[in-house]
């Protein structure tokens, strides 16, 4: 029997890999060469895509898509990011994975931030120790899912210089 949870997560999981397949489709029409990471590097160490861009340099993205604040919101928002602290197995989410850039959607543009940026920015931004009950409570503070091993922040798009980051444009 599904659960309101399982549905919604399903939701999110579709979701996201059309992010990833909207993504891989204009990294093509701006003349990228991409392709998909291995099994492996998406499991483990938290890599989609490598990318090889125009002036022939390579690089590895996770790509992001836009969430819900709250599992019960109507729609998805581009204002938050979440961010990836520890995965479910209590093992390194993905901001301490091995992609070079994160990419986040927002709904006209994917930001593209260096990872080790971002992880500057989080690391000055989230009090790990200030642990919350809620999804809806994570701004700047952590959160763990029920009968999960996952630590969860979101910060604000806004809070990531203009400056660290890199755009494009969804529709050209």
């Amino acid at each position: 029997m599904k659960t309101q949870h399982n549905i919604a997560r399903q939701e999110s999981q579709q979701y996201g890999t059309s992010v990833e397949k909207m993504f891989f489709n204009l990294a093509v029409k701006n003349g990228n060469k991409i392709r998909e990471a291995s099994q492996f590097e998406n499991m483990k160490k938290h890599i989609d895509f490598h990318i090889t861009s125009k002036d022939g340099k390579e690089y590895s993205l996770d790509v992001k898509g836009m969430k819900k604040i709250s599992r019960n919101d109507y729609s998805v928002q581009d204002e938050w990011i979440f961010i990836e602290l520890k995965n479910v197995n209590g093992d390194k989410g993905w901001l301490y994975g091995h992609a070079d850039y994160i990419v986040f959607e927002t709904k006209r543009t994917f930001i593209f931030v260096l990872r080790t940026d971002l992880v500057a920015i989080c690391e000055k931004l989230i009090d790990v120790s200030y642990q919350v009950e809620s999804s809806q409570d994570c701004a700047y503070r952590v959160y763990t899912r029920h009968d999960r091993h996952d630590l969860v922040s979101r910060i604000k798009l806004s809070d990531i210089p203009k400056e660290k980051t890199k755009v494009w444009r969804k529709v050209a």
